[in-house]
């Protein structure tokens, strides 16, 4: 019997292909039968999302002791180790504990949770590496991945380093990168991400399940919310708190409906009115339970920078349809002048809005905004530096006089984000003032740090010196794609089909790639 619980109202289907291999001799049994649908039918499941099939197989071998249940190659779908043996329930010592040892174990080598009084200080941002250490319980190298992805960034910068998690046959886990400030990221596992936040220079230890991947995978018309998780560290306490209390945030299921139904004034008007309820919702649960300082401030930001986020995405995707539907009245409609007069509610000073998840959209958002998009220059190739120079000028201008907002460290991140591009279209020494007047016009020490750094990186002095690669698994790929041509230069161009950037990057770099053939 086949035991499903599924979505209702999805369909299963299931295939003749499918088989059982006993797991000591390898040898494969066929299915040669089926009740309750037919191979390669599409079964809808009921209301209640929970239907049993029968699989007819030909006789196992007496000797069999346990099988596996093989749906595809990938290991989708597919149980492993399913046992014909009855045994008496007895408790077993957690596997993770023979590896790591007890939880006890860990906290000694772990550092104590942090003080749940404490905010963040004037150390908030400090460069550092953050360690993340892990187990995944019932963990099989067949369930068709071997490897998870932390996608890791420099948000100041622009920089994107993700980073490979490799996972151990026996389910271990690890992953070492840098951080500038306290971060709230994802760990991907095939379709699944699992939020966790850590902090520079800190150690966190996750534990999880394989249950919970199953039922995240069965119920994937929603983000599911991982039962059997646990955290060790300093920064568990608050990783215990985001994982415990959701809060509301905007849903973009209906966004393209409301693009070209609501009016700009009602659709800010309601994106509004569902951040107030979502805010007082959040202060009822804190006052039933007791959240640290910093878990209050992250889940504060989250709601404000979804819903304020929902409103520039709002402006920038409706120019997209307008262009796409002539005849839409509302796309029509122009965008209010005080439209924006959300952003003086926003404390542009509070560093804590960079720990967020939502931060890297956000700021992308604010800084290509309508009014700061109307303050560009034209771009011609004789005026590079003053279109860059005079440009921030210009938006300092908007953001005083037009929005009514004191320019603060969310507008001198703005300014460090964009060096990395203008780097790219000025001279040595054109960059060199371009990098010292917006040093010059900002406060934050550490932005004004990676300012430089950004030009010494593009502009290094004496000769470029090499990159060694890091040891790894990326980098055993990599070697295995270019030591074939050692002796040679390689140009390397890492692209994908699906971003637009990408693809005119592929199409520009075309010329240098015919130059150097061969």
């Amino acid at each position: 019997q086949v035991h499903c619980e599924f979505i209702p109202h999805w369909w299963i289907s299931f295939d003749s292909t499918t088989y059982i291999k006993d797991a000591d001799t390898g040898k494969k049994y066929f299915p040669i039968g089926i009740e309750g649908t037919k191979f390669g039918k599409k079964t809808f499941m009921p209301d209640s999302g929970d239907s049993t099939f029968v699989l007819i197989f030909p006789p196992f071998d007496k000797k069999m002791k346990k099988f596996d249940y093989i749906e595809s190659d990938t290991g989708e779908g597919s149980i492993f180790g399913i046992s014909l043996k009855k045994t008496k329930d007895q408790k077993k010592k957690p596997v993770e504990e023979s590896i790591y040892g007890t939880w006890e174990d860990m906290e000694k080598q772990l550092a104590a949770e942090a003080d749940p009084s404490t905010g963040y200080g004037t150390d908030f941002f400090r460069k550092d590496t953050a360690h993340l250490r892990g187990f995944l319980k019932g963990y099989d190298p067949r369930a068709g991945f071997s490897t998870g992805m932390i996608y890791t960034g420099n948000e100041l910068t622009r920089e994107d380093y993700p980073t490979v998690i490799q996972i151990h046959p026996d389910g271990r886990f690890e992953a070492d990168f840098l951080l500038n400030h306290p971060w709230e990221g994802y760990i991907s596992f095939k379709r699944t991400s699992i939020p966790f936040y850590i902090e520079p220079g800190e150690t966190l230890f996750i534990s999880l399940d394989w249950e919970d991947f199953l039922m995240a995978d069965r119920y994937r018309d929603r983000r599911y919310e991982f039962k059997n998780i646990d955290f060790k560290g300093a920064s568990a306490g608050i990783n215990k708190e985001l994982n415990k209390f959701k809060v509301n945030t905007f849903n973009y299921r209906n966004f393209e409906k409301q693009l070209k139904t609501l009016a700009p004034a009602e659709f800010k008007q309601q994106q509004l009115n569902a951040l107030k309820e979502a805010d007082n919702s959040l202060a009822e649960k804190l006052k039933q339970n007791t959240v640290s300082i910093k878990g209050q401030q992250l889940l504060k930001n989250k709601i404000l920078l979804s819903f304020y986020g929902a409103l520039f995405d709002y402006v920038m995707t409706r120019r997209y349809y307008a262009s796409q539907d002539s005849t839409n009245e509302i796309l029509k409609q122009p965008i209010p002048d005080d439209y924006y007069n959300f952003l003086p509610k926003i404390n542009s000073n509070d560093k804590s809005l960079l720990v967020s998840n939502m931060f890297s959209s956000f700021i992308n958002r604010y800084e290509y905004m309508g009014p700061f998009n109307n303050a560009d220059m034209t771009f011609t190739p004789e005026n590079k530096l003053e279109m860059f120079s005079k440009g921030w000028l210009r938006k300092d201008s908007v953001l005083r006089n037009e929005l009514q907002v004191t320019p603060g460290l969310l507008f001198e991140i703005a300014k460090t984000r964009s060096l990395n591009y203008a780097l790219e279209m000025l001279t040595p020494k054109e960059g060199h003032l371009l990098a010292e007047e917006i040093n010059n016009s900002i406060s934050e020490p550490f932005l004004k740090e990676e300012t430089m750094r950004m030009y010494a990186k593009k502009f290094p002095e004496g000769e470029k010196q090499a990159y060694k690669l890091p040891e790894g698994k990326a980098t055993d790929i990599f070697r295995k794609m270019t030591d074939p041509h050692k002796g040679k230069f390689v140009l390397v161009d890492f692209w994908a089909t699906t971003c637009g950037p990408c693809i005119y990057g592929i199409k520009h770099m075309q010329p240098l790639r015919d130059k150097y053939k061969g």
